[in-house]
Formats: C-alpha cells, structure tokens, sequence
C-alpha cells in the first residue's frame, strides 16, 4: 500500500516513529526522494535488518518509470479500512516531493474544530487561492460516514435476530404446552400417587432443558460456520469469538426456560382427580 502524506501527520493522527526520521522541510522535489515504511513492511520484506538507508521503488520491472526512494524511518502499524483492522505492509511518500492531484488535510484542534474553518479556509487560500476546499467534517462525521453501510447491516440483523428470539420463545412455549397437555393424565397420576409439585415442575423444566440443549448445540455449529462467511459484518468481533458465543447461548437457554416456565407451572398446579375425570 501507497499512501502520501507531509510532515506531521504522524503526530497528528498518534502514529509512533519507532526509528529514523519523519519528513521536514528539506524533503522537496530537487532532493532524493524518501520513504517511510510501517513495521508490517519491515516484517515482510527487512525481517532481520535494518530498512533504514536501503533505496526501493513500487515496480519489480527493470524498465519501470518508477523512481528509487530512500527508507528514511520506519512508522508503527495503523489501519485504514474500519472493516478491516489488519495491520498491512505501507509505505508512505512525501507528497512535497509527489504532489497528488487531490489531498485531504487533518486539523487538530482542542475545542470544536468546526469553528476553526474560516482560519483554515483562510490558511488555505494564502498558499493558493485556487485550491478548493470541497468538504469539512469532524472525525466522529467521517467515521459515521464511512461505516454507515456497515452500521445499517448490524442492525438489521440485530432486528432479525430478535425475531428469530421471539420465534423460537413463542416455538417453547407451545411445545411444553402441548406436552403437558399430552402427559396431563400422566401427571395427574403421579400427584396422586404422591409426587410432589416441585418434582413435576422440575420434570417439565428438565425436559425442556433437553430439547434447547439439542437446539442450541446445533445452532452454535452452524452459527459458527455462518460467522465466518460473514466476518467482514462483524466488526471488531471475531467470527470464533468465544464471549459472544457464550452471550448468546446464555440468552437463548434464559428465553427457553422462561418459556417453558408457564407450562411447567400449569403441570405443577394439576388438580389430579380432574385431571383423571377428564381422561
């Protein structure tokens, strides 16, 4: 990866110089042309030398039009893609001595920084005033921006995934009561032969433990080959993340038992000779 930046970018966006120097004000078009690398390039292509000093370019063809740049520092790690946190090999260019056609500027301010854009407009124009300044926007803006796709899928499938809870307690729910319904003239018996409530509740309950364990021991294996078809949606999580496997078994198991605690209760609370009258 390419990327051209000037002198004090770094330190505005907390990039650390881990050895050599950053770019200055000699660094211009009539110099030799310098780099700085991150540690994922020296990790890559230096991993047991130093890069400082060393002259590379971008193209491995013989012929290429490509300039040789010199390795002045090396940069820690940063990331430029919100979907994508990991660290890949860059090198940066000064753009003093590689004007882009287009650039954007970071400010950093300790109050509100939109109230800095007219000395900025003015700062602007007093090196040329025929730049134009197309957009100003807070970091938090261009953040949102930028992961409002992303923003919009999570929640969506946050919506999805609470109906599908919904579903499957309302699912729990009419299984027990239709089991207890089934065995009502079993249960009758049993409280008349002397079993206690607390025994038949906790028989239903039982049951129903069963039936989610075997619903969510399936669940989590196909959740856990989906998750990774769909890591790139899971943003700061990891498809095998351990903790939300665990939030959400746990949720699943508390929705089931409180479902099932309705039809339990109903089974514990049997008049048993009626229900041997009915039957």
């Amino acid at each position: 990866m390419r990327l051209y930046m000037s002198d004090g970018f770094f330190q505005a966006m907390h990039v650390p110089m881990l050895s050599g120097r950053g770019f200055n004000q000699a660094d211009a078009l009539t110099t030799e042309p310098v780099a700085i690398v991150n540690k994922k390039f020296v990790q890559m292509y230096f991993p047991n030398e130093s890069p400082l000093g060393h002259r590379i370019r971008m193209s491995a063809a013989r012929d290429s039009n490509q300039p040789w740049v010199r390795i002045v520092g090396v940069a820690g790690n940063a990331a430029y893609q919100w979907v994508d946190q990991t660290a890949r090999p860059a090198m940066y260019l000064d753009v003093a001595q590689a004007p882009p056609i287009a650039a954007t500027y970071v400010v950093v301010s300790d109050g509100n920084p939109l109230a800095l854009a007219g000395e900025i407009r003015t700062s602007l124009a007093a090196i040329d005033n025929t730049l134009a300044l197309e957009k100003m926007q807070t970091y938090q803006q261009m953040l949102r921006d930028t992961t409002i796709g992303l923003t919009y899928a999570a929640s969506m499938l946050a919506g999805d995934a609470g109906i599908a809870l919904l579903l499957a307690a309302i699912g729990v729910f009419s299984v027990m009561a239709n089991l207890v319904a089934e065995r009502r003239r079993e249960i009758g018996v049993r409280l008349a032969m002397g079993a206690r409530r607390g025994d038949v509740l906790r028989m239903v309950l039982r049951r129903a433990g069963v039936l989610t364990a075997v619903g969510i021991v399936a669940g989590v294996v196909f959740a856990g080959v989906l998750a990774r078809l769909m890591a790139s949606l899971l943003y700061g999580v990891r498809p095998d993340d351990p903790a939300v496997f665990a939030g959400v078994v746990a949720a699943i198991a508390l929705v089931a038992m409180l479902a099932s605690w309705a039809p339990a209760r109903h089974a514990a609370r049997m008049d048993p000779m009626e229900a041997l009258r009915e039957e």
